[in-house]
């Protein structure tokens, strides 16, 4: 879009205004720059702010001391709080306070009776700033105080946290340690004030605090943080560079290059939307504050934020279900960003998981007898920790169920007994209790199996998002030393899994595994047999490309060529059975299993390119099991009572399956969470509110704000809008424009379509207009003709190039090419 004031109209849809303060604090407004960032929040007297970052782990994957739910903690740095008391009155009560955050600019201005306050975050120091303007004419004190998130020094077990200040007139600066046995981890938090002359001020052991005096009614606060797996003298170094660096620029021009990184950052992509009803405004306002989001909190580090809190708590560093990352969770942040044209918000998660690759390898070996790499659905952020051999070989025996579980020796629940229960493979470890000082607990059961321990699929899905990269930017360097490491990795895990092999039937089939969390130690179960197929494809496709593992290529292709079928509720093992009569659809998996909870999966349709509008075009026929597993999970549709919790994807299958009206209630019912009370973890303990003034909730419980239905919403928008999906995992993609677009609904966009395509296209009373194609790359563009066969004209760097005809249109590109499409004059 070249019209900037346009552009910042569409982007300003996702603002927050509020002309109130937020009822609790977890309300308050998100500030970041990708690698650290605060709520905002206020009293009638102050502001208030928690500093987190992404990288500040209070313990590693090795931990002995958190063998209880929900006890180890991570993120946090700090408190903050700007004081205006003491000038007298109350200058941000109800009535008087008014909260902007503009997220074309990146600041979020909060103004009250006499004070006006400016706060963003820098893009290129890992810090905060507050500009303050006091008006207000009275004889008192300002104070800016830092706060501990606990005691000076808390030991737990062998793990100790440490906390300590060292301050001067000029500057405050907190300071974390953790350490246990060989791992440690620092963080610092900065706090300086320009424009004025400040005075450091002791407030107890826990706080300090520094005076702005009376006088002065223009000033600056400046708030740094740093962090490093090292002593607390690397992160004071960052932090005070940055507070030395930070005094000597004005205010403005910070705020200046802080707004233009955001323009730039919206300029790569927005979607604009409306309809009568005002829905489409509705879900348009809330994609556009969710990439804000992501642009907050993810950019710029080597780790993400956690799925549960983000960079958002609130109430210290613990957090309901710990530090660890749930793929199931984290995903729903990061798959949306491509279309988005935002890859380098993804490269925290890429850095991440591909960091854990030794341990991945390892854990594969040690935890399955196998090859290649296992990365669990629930893991830390180094991965999962090298365990003794012994425990090793009694591990494997054990959750290969070669080995009853009642024979497992002492030995073994011992060193089970440190371990963190939410951990993949300690899962199996129920609620417990201190009896006489020691912490005891139950078997969640049955034998080793736990809701997380046998997932399988999260290995294929990371590596899978691994290849997308690839195919959005056909980067040969990033397949060759990231993606094809990964889905090799996960290919050979899946293939020397010892309870894969042919069986009586010919066929390939996998055994003892979950399905999800709901099915434990089944056979064929969908996720896997989902997986197996999007991973083997692109694995062949990807070694075919580099021009290796030829020998390798030809096995894998034995594999799937032999790979058993979907379970579907005919077969007579199936763990859900149809009705007589009735068309078959998806199931779990087949008997037999553990522990098996029903439900109508619908993961081939979301998962692996495996089942989509392109593969219909492609085999009409292969997509009828798709549609009666749709009906049987929807038989009347989706209707406003139709609950869809934060977590569940079906605005984005509505999408995929190309059923507008679905997709837009499916969207609206999740934007709005109105069945919180039966969907969030903890409600009655976070307060029984479901959506709160900054559009997230607190569903995974205490301290762990999080956007998941959110990612999820941006996602389906964007399949409404454009797909690009190939007709199988590996494929030529094509490019299909407004698949679920609710008819009489008005949209604009600008999105990425894998081959580094940029294309920017509206649709106004169902008419499409001319579309504009830019090509990043040498490709080759495949769009569904857009205006149902009819004539194309073509314009090629803006000249005439012709007429194209047909229903699939295909043209070669070079990089840097634009191109027109339009429907040609009758």
């Amino acid at each position: 879009m070249n019209d900037p004031k346009s552009l910042e109209k569409i982007v300003s849809a996702g603002d927050i205004i509020l002309d109130k303060a937020c009822h609790r604090r977890e309300g308050g407004l998100p500030m970041g720059n990708g690698v650290t960032g605060t709520l905002v929040w206020t009293t009638p007297d102050s502001l208030g702010m928690q500093l987190n970052r992404v990288d500040v782990y209070a313990n590693n994957s090795a931990t002995n001391s958190f063998p209880q739910r929900h006890t180890d903690f991570g993120y946090g740095c700090g408190y903050v709080d700007i004081d205006f008391s003491s000038f007298g009155g109350h200058p941000f009560h109800e009535g008087v306070i008014r909260q902007h955050l503009d997220i074309y600019s990146g600041v979020l201005t909060i103004e009250g009776d006499g004070v006006q306050c400016s706060i963003f975050a820098l893009r290129d120091h890992d810090a905060l700033i507050v500009r303050v303007h006091d008006r207000r004419d009275s004889q008192g004190e300002r104070t800016v105080r830092v706060r501990m998130l606990r005691r000076p020094v808390v030991e737990t077990r062998c793990h100790t946290a440490a906390s300590a200040f060292e301050a001067t007139d000029s500057r405050i600066v907190l300071t974390q340690e953790f350490t246990e046995d060989s791992y440690r981890c620092s963080s610092a938090l900065g706090v300086t004030v320009i424009g004025c002359a400040g005075q450091q001020r002791y407030l107890g052991p826990m706080q300090r605090a520094i005076t702005v005096e009376p006088s002065v009614q223009d000033y600056t606060i400046v708030i740094a943080t740093g962090a490093a797996f090292d002593t607390p003298q690397k992160p004071i170094r960052l932090v005070e560079n940055q507070l030395a660096t930070l005094t000597d620029i004005s205010p403005q021009k910070m705020q200046d290059d802080t707004a233009t990184w955001w323009h730039e950052f919206w300029e790569r992509g927005y979607i604009s939307a409306e309809s009568d009803s005002g829905e489409a405004e509705i879900i348009q306002s809330h994609y556009m504050y969710f990439l804000y989001l992501m642009g907050s909190s993810s950019w710029g580090g080597a780790y993400p934020p956690n799925f549960g809190g983000m960079l958002w708590s609130t109430e210290g560093d613990m957090r309901s279900w710990g530090v660890q990352q749930w793929w199931n969770n984290l995903s729903l942040y990061y798959r949306e960003l491509f279309a988005a044209n935002r890859l380098e918000l993804l490269e925290p998660l890429f850095s991440m998981y591909f960091g854990m690759y030794d341990a991945a390898e390892r854990a594969a070996r040690q935890q399955w007898g196998s090859k290649g790499i296992f990365i669990p659905e629930t893991v830390w952020f180094d991965g999962l920790a090298e365990l003794p051999e012994e425990i090793a070989a009694e591990m494997r025996e054990l959750y290969l169920f070669r080995k009853p579980w009642e024979e497992h020796s002492d030995t073994f629940l011992q060193y089970a007994d440190l371990k963190h229960p939410h951990s993949s493979r300690w899962n199996w470890k129920g609620p417990g209790k201190y009896q006489r000082g020691k912490w005891t607990y139950g078997e969640r059961g049955p034998g080793p199996c736990g809701p997380v321990i046998h997932i399988f699929e999260s290995n294929a899905k990371i590596a899978y998002l691994f290849w997308r990269r690839y195919e959005y930017t056909l980067d040969r360097n990033w397949l060759q030393n990231r993606a094809y490491p990964m889905i090799k990795g996960v290919a050979e895990f899946f293939r020397n899994y010892p309870h894969f092999g042919l069986e009586e039937d010919g066929k390939y089939h996998i055994k003892n595994i979950n399905n999800s969390e709901g099915v434990m130690a089944a056979k064929d179960t969908i996720e896997a047999m989902t997986a197996m197929r999007g991973i083997f494809s692109v694995a062949i496709k990807a070694a075919e490309i580099l021009d290796v593992d030829a020998e390798m290529r030809e096995t894998w292709s034995a594999v799937i060529d032999k790979l058993a079928p979907l379970p579907v509720s005919t077969n007579p093992d199936s763990l859900m059975k149809g009705e007589p009569g009735e068309e078959p659809f998806w199931v779990c998996g087949l008997s037999p299993a553990m522990s098996s909870r029903d439900y109508v999966p619908v993961s081939p349709s979301l998962h692996f390119d495996l089942y989509n509008l392109e593969r219909a075009e492609a085999e009409p026929e292969i997509m009828d099991i798709a549609r009666s597993t749709y009906r049987k999970r929807f038989p009347d549709g989706i209707t406003p009572d139709t609950p869809i919790h934060v977590m569940w994807p079906f605005a984005i299958l509505a999408a995929r399956m190309g059923y507008p009206d679905d997709w837009r209630q499916a969207s609206l019912n999740q934007i709005e969470s109105k069945f919180a009370e039966n969907d969030f973890c903890y409600f009655n303990a976070t307060g029984r509110d479901g959506v709160l003034e900054n559009r997230m909730t607190l569903r995974e419980g205490v301290n762990a704000l999080g956007a998941e239905r959110l990612g999820n919403v941006a996602f389906s928008l964007q399949l409404a809008l454009l797909q690009d999906a190939p007709p199988g995992p590996g494929k030529d993609p094509v490019i299909r424009l407004f698949p679920a677009w609710p008819e009489g609904w008005t949209a604009q966009f600008k999105l990425r379509c894998r081959g580094g395509i940029i294309i920017e296209t509206g649709i106004k009373h169902g008419a499409i207009s001319a579309t504009s194609l830019t090509c990043e790359l040498d490709t080759t563009v495949r769009i569904r003709n857009p205006w149902n066969g009819n004539v194309v004209s073509l314009l090629k760097n803006g000249k005439p190039a012709g007429t194209l005809t047909g229903e699939l249109i295909e043209i070669d590109a070079a990089s840097g090419d634009v191109f027109r499409l339009a429907k040609a004059e009758a």
